[in-house]
């Protein structure tokens, strides 16, 4: 033990005078090494808070940190670096928090599992993994819900996933994951919602989707996917709308298509895509409002794309208002790389139904999308769809219908007949004066409100032998 020896052994006096201590804060800085590793231990065996940081480096015997059960809480960095034979941390498994700096495990031969953390909830700064051979998964950090600076996870040659981070949801500053040569997938970042600064996921030569990724909305400055050599598809990326300042792909040997990044609507500063071997087209960027925003557009080196196809997306953005400088060049494909997926010979973007096959691109309500895959067609354009409109081709967004007869009152002759002229006469009930009788000229002789043709005997409620309220009948009353 290097620092604040004295401290602790005056609590160890009180403690043991005093009888059992509940909670223990043990001030200072505290160093567990080889000098006396067992020792050191044994020292911090009654702490339940180092206000201070802890330091657990260059031991050649410890194998794992069972004797700082009691330890809830370190004030400042927790670091684990360089113990040759450290296979786990159980012994930690009561803390909680590293409240205000980071925590480090870095360069643990032998470790093979994190379990011991599984009660830690919050880091306050940086967590790092890094350079731990042996480490295959991040199981034992479930708890941690946010990272308060960065997360690095790098350098981990046997490790295939990222499952142990399940309920991360937000990184306060970047997250790169990077030279892990194992790794597979990025599962276990499926709850991950945002990225403060930048996200970069580089060097990883087995890496081949970035599933895992999925609930990922926003990344506060850059995306940089670089160098990954089996990664085929940015799947995973879906919802995916903002990127606060640069989007680089670079350098993936086997990405062939960019599908993934379709739903992006900002990047705040410069999209460069470069040295891509095998990427053929750009199509998911075509839909892409980003004219507002990208101040630099860079698209050179990918030996396969056709650099017309580079040169359309500038010329689409030119199109739209894009005022941004650009370099594209040296993209030396020669095949027709403008996406048609629904083979119907209209390009994905300008086609107005990219997944369903519409050739005549038919759009009966003018709003975009073509007929054939417009889930509400709405031809007068009042929000409700053609099928349910009881007015259709009169816009009534309300649907008022008076008369509950299926026709709505914009459109209804009768807005409150609901048998709509049932004597075809050309008044409607609520004026008719004899509304189950023909009477188109309404004559009504002794003025009741009843029309001759169904006036009953008399007139004005006197009784008349031959009816209708005809001269005849008002002569014999």
């Amino acid at each position: 033990m290097k620092k604040t020896i004295i401290s602790i052994f005056s609590f160890i006096i009180l403690t043991f005078f005093a009888g059992p201590v509940q909670a223990l804060e043990c001030p200072g800085d505290y160093t567990i090494d080889d000098n006396d590793t067992s020792g050191d231990i044994t020292v911090l065996s009654g702490c339940t808070e180092i206000d201070g940081s802890l330091t657990i480096e260059h031991t050649t015997t410890l194998t794992s940190l069972s004797g700082l059960d009691n330890l809830t809480s370190v004030g400042d960095y927790l670091l684990i670096e360089d113990n040759a034979l450290l296979t786990s941390l159980s012994g930690l498994d009561n803390l909680t928090s590293v409240d205000n700096n980071y925590l480090r495990i870095r360069n643990n031969a032998a470790l093979t599992s994190l379990s011991g953390l599984s009660n830690l909830t919050s880091v306050g700064d940086d967590l790092d993994v890094d350079n731990n051979d042996a480490l295959t998964s991040l199981s034992g950090l479930e708890n941690i819900t946010s990272v308060g600076g960065n997360l690095d996870v790098d350098n981990n040659d046997a490790l295939t996933s990222l499952s142990g981070l399940d309920n991360l949801t937000s990184v306060n500053g970047h997250l790169d994951v990077y030279n892990n040569d194992a790794l597979t997938s990025l599962s276990g970042l499926s709850n991950l919602t945002s990225v403060g600064t930048y996200l970069r996921i580089r060097n990883n030569a087995a890496l081949t989707g970035l599933s895992g990724l999925d609930n990922l909305t926003s990344v506060g400055r850059t995306l940089d996917i670089r160098n990954n050599n089996a990664l085929t598809s940015l799947s995973g990326l879906d919802n995916l709308t903002s990127v606060g300042a640069d989007l680089y792909i670079r350098e993936n040997n086997a990405l062939t298509s960019l599908s993934g990044l379709d739903n992006i609507t900002r990047v705040g500063d410069d999209l460069i895509i470069t040295d891509n071997a095998v990427l053929t087209n750009l199509c998911a960027l075509y839909n892409v409002p980003l004219t507002n925003s990208i101040s630099n557009l860079k698209i050179y080196d990918n030996l396969v794309l056709d650099n017309d196809t580079a040169v359309a997306l500038k010329t689409n953005l030119i199109y739209s208002g894009y005022t941004g400088t650009s370099d594209i060049h040296d993209n030396n494909g020669t095949v027709d790389v403008f996406c048609d997926n629904d083979i119907d010979t209209v390009y994905d973007h300008i086609d107005n139904c990219p997944g369903t096959p519409n050739p005549g691109q038919e759009d009966t309500d003018n709003n975009g999308i073509g007929d054939a895959c417009d889930t509400c067609l709405d031809i007068d354009d009042d929000g409700v769809c053609d099928d349910v409109d009881n007015c259709l081709g009169i816009p009534n967004p309300g649907q008022e219908d008076a008369d509950n007869d299926g026709s709505g009152d914009a459109c209804d002759t009768c807005p409150n007949d609901a048998a709509n002229d049932a004597d075809s006469d050309g008044y409607c009930a609520d004026e008719d004066n004899c509304p189950s009788n023909c009477n188109t000229e309404q004559s009504d002789y002794d003025d009741d409100g009843i029309g001759d043709v169904c006036d009953g005997p008399g007139t004005a409620g006197k009784g008349c032998s031959d009816g209708c309220g005809s001269p005849s009948c008002e002569q014999e009353c």
